[in-house]
């Protein structure tokens, strides 16, 4: 059972950048690590693009947001 009062997130590359985009979505976290996370996409689609890679972010996600965000987490009782 996790202790809600020490719960943190974290992860790497796009996991970083997930963590850091949960992170100001909610209260929940105390702490988030973040790792090597993408903070400039545009230049992640041309290094991907120059080596080979793809580019699709076409589907929902959170680099899309249009629908603003979600709304925040109830609290547990």
């Amino acid at each position: 059972m996790a202790d809600p009062d020490r719960l943190g997130i974290g992860g790497y590359g796009h996991g970083g950048y997930m963590a850091a985009w949960a992170d100001g979505q909610t209260d929940r976290f105390k702490v988030a690590l973040v790792g090597a996370g993408i903070s400039d996409w545009g230049m992640l689609a041309v290094f991907e693009a120059a080596h080979g890679g793809s580019t699709g972010w076409e589907g929902a996600g959170p680099h899309h947001m249009t629908s603003g965000p979600p709304s925040p987490t109830p609290p547990r009782s």
